[in-house]
C-alpha cells in the first residue's frame, strides 16, 4: 500500500509500493525545509525572466572566454579572471580581463567616485593586485556604464569566472571579487556562486 509512515525519528519514510521489484523506500527529514526552500529564504526568489537572464550571461560569458582563448592570448596577458556583464534594458553584453599593466581607463563617475573614496582600511586589506579598479568585473563594469549612462545599477548583472589557469582552478569556475572589488561594485547584482569576498 502506497503511503507515508511518520516514524520516531522525525523522518518521513515514503512507501511506493507500484515499484517493479518490492517496496521502495525514501526517507526524508520530516518538518525540514528543502535546499531550494532555504537559498530562496537567503537569496530571495528568482523570477523566471531573471532565471533566464543568469542563464544566458553565464553562457554569452563562458563563450566569450572560448572565444577570447581561441585568438591565443598568453595567460600572462589574459589573466585569473574573465568578467561579463549584461544590460537589461539594451539586452547588451560587455566583457573585460584584468588589466594587465593594472591601467585604469576613464572610469564612468559612479566607479570614479567609489575609487576616490575608497576607504585606506579597503585599500589595505587585498595586496594581490596591480591596482584597485583594474580588475576585470570593474573593467566591464565600466564599459557597460559608459555604453548606457542614464541606466541605473539595477539594470546589470554581472558573472565573473575564472579562465583555467590553474588545475585546481578550471576555466568557468565562477570568481570571487576581492575586497577593492566588492567595495566598487556594491550594490551590483553578482550572479557568482560564491557568497564569500576573496581576502
Amino acid at each position: 500500500m502506497d503511503g507515508l509512515e511518520i516514524l520516531d525519528t522525525g523522518f518521513v519514510r515514503n512507501i511506493d509500493e507500484s515499484a517493479s521489484i518490492g517496496s521502495k523506500l525514501t526517507d526524508e527529514t520530516a518538518g525540514e525545509l528543502s535546499r531550494l526552500d532555504i537559498l530562496r529564504q537567503k537569496y530571495g526568489k528568482i523570477s523566471p525572466e531573471e532565471l533566464n537572464q543568469r542563464i544566458n550571461l553565464r553562457s554569452e560569458t563562458a563563450q566569450a572566454l572560448q572565444d577570447l582563448k581561441a585568438t591565443g592570448i598568453g595567460k600572462n596577458k589574459l589573466g585569473p579572471a574573465f568578467a561579463g556583464v549584461y544590460d537589461k534594458k539594451t539586452g547588451e553584453y560587455y566583457y573585460a580581463i584584468n588589466d594587465f599593466m593594472g591601467e585604469i581607463p576613464e572610469l564612468h563617475p559612479l566607479l570614479d567616485k567609489r575609487l576616490l573614496d575608497m576607504p585606506q582600511d579597503v585599500i589595505d586589506s587585498y595586496t594581490f593586485t596591480k591596482g584597485a579598479g583594474s580588475h576585470a568585473e570593474v573593467l566591464a563594469l565600466n564599459k557597460a556604464l559608459q555604453a548606457n549612462p542614464t541606466a541605473s545599477i539595477e539594470d546589470f548583472m554581472v558573472n565573473v569566472i575564472r579562465t583555467g589557469q590553474a588545475k585546481t582552478k578550471p576555466l568557468g569556475m565562477m570568481f570571487d571579487r576581492c575586497p577593492h572589488c566588492a567595495y566598487l561594485t556594491e550594490g551590483f547584482k553578482f550572479i557568482s556562486e560564491g557568497i564569500k569576498i576573496a581576502k
